[in-house]
């Protein structure tokens, strides 16, 4: 998914803050990875294979 998918501005700010980091968390955990194929190139979240 992209990472931009996992934030809505209906959120407000502070449901963006906490949810970016909760995916901090997660990317700290190793849960998920965080994917950029190309500079300036979309950011892509997935899960990481276990």
């Amino acid at each position: 998914m992209t990472f931009e998918s996992l934030f809505t501005p209906e959120e407000g700010r502070l449901g963006v803050v906490v949810s970016f980091l909760a995916t901090l968390e997660l990317v700290k955990e190793q849960l998920i990875e965080v994917v950029q194929a190309e500079v300036l190139g979309p950011i892509h979240v997935r899960a990481r294979a276990v």
